[in-house]
């Protein structure tokens, strides 16, 4: 009998696949539960006639976020994925004519703003300057840090953020400090329907989108999005981690830690392969690929049990703050 301690990960999706390898690599013995027959989730694939076809995300963006998963998994991420950098990201086409093509290129990029509006392209410098610094406290105090509970959220020291991301300002007002064109305006905003918001009533956090397409880059990886749910299954794999397909969980029981001895926690009648749970399903691919990121050193029961608090509050946070800051609940 196998004396390393169990966990059982409901879904195979990216964060659920990343999570599984995490904990595998710390210690654990994982096996990944997932109600479909092929590992993925959202991001999956269709194949027809020899051509596959992403069914799911199609653009690559953040890559120092799976690079920092793949390290923490003991792989690089250029010896998993072939990424080639899509520039110009897209052409934005108005109803008057008027084209613009968004890159990475600065030149280009000053050619086609002083066309439109002399001296504007002095404000997207000023406007990627703001998305980094958006983007970088987004993900340094949010995004990669871990909140244990409600009060870790809502706490004093984090209402300095509200202002420095702009959380309270929308993002089409606030991008009047950088355009006065409404074409411009509209280029540098629109990216907020990426999120279901519009640009009118989006927080001008989502300067960040912007930053991160231009600056960091859209990307693609040869052989489709679903290269990248490949790779992770590949290298969860290597650490041990069982996949178990076609296993639909009908409802996912409360939270269960039990970390003494015992019969161990039957999830359906059939299948009884774990003393830990690890629901990943309510996460953002995001979250649970940080969580896939925790600490290294930290003692392995307190890692699970504080794997377990952080997915229970990312889900209830997000919907209060999807709530209460954009009017709307995912």
């Amino acid at each position: 009998m196998c004396s390393r301690p169990t966990v059982l990960v409901i879904g195979a999706g990216l964060g659920g696949i990343a999570t599984a390898a995490r904990l595998a690599r710390s210690g654990f013995q994982v096996t990944v539960l997932e109600k479909n027959s092929t590992p993925g989730g959202r991001c999956s694939r269709l194949v027809r006639n020899g051509h596959r076809f992403d069914t799911g995300p199609t653009l690559f963006l953040m890559p120092e976020v799976f690079a920092e998963t793949y390290t923490a998994l003991g792989a690089r991420m250029d010896d998993q994925l072939d990424l080639r950098r899509i520039d110009p990201t897209y052409r934005v086409r108005f109803d008057d004519g008027l084209e613009l093509a968004l890159t990475g290129d600065l030149n280009a990029m000053q050619r086609q703003l002083e066309t439109i509006e002399p001296g504007s392209f002095d404000g997207l410098l000023r406007y990627l300057v703001e998305g980094d610094t958006h983007y970088r406290l987004a993900l340094e105090r949010f995004v990669g840090r871990n909140f244990y509970s409600l009060a870790d959220y809502f706490s004093p020291r984090n209402l300095p953020l509200l202002f420095q991301l702009k959380a309270l300002v929308k993002h089409y007002d606030n991008v009047g400090h950088y355009f006065q064109d409404p074409h411009l305006k509209a280029a540098f905003t629109f990216q907020n329907m990426y999120l279901g918001l519009s640009p009118y009533v989006a927080p001008a956090t989502y300067s960040l989108l912007q930053y991160a397409e231009l600056v960091g880059g859209v990307w693609f990886p040869i052989g489709g999005l679903y290269r990248v749910v490949e790779s992770l299954v590949s290298i969860a794999e290597g650490h041990g981690v069982r996949f178990r397909y076609d296993a639909a969980i009908p409802m996912v029981p409360s939270l269960i830690t039990k970390l003494g001895g015992g019969d161990p926690v039957a999830i359906i009648s059939a299948i009884n392969v774990g003393s830990h749970v690890v629901d990943v399903s309510p996460l953002s691919t995001l979250g649970a690929m940080c969580i896939a990121n925790a600490a290294v050193h930290e003692d392995r029961n307190q890692l699970f049990q504080r794997l377990l608090i952080y997915g229970l509050s990312m889900a209830v946070v997000g919907a209060l703050v999807c709530y209460l800051f954009f009017g709307v609940l995912w």
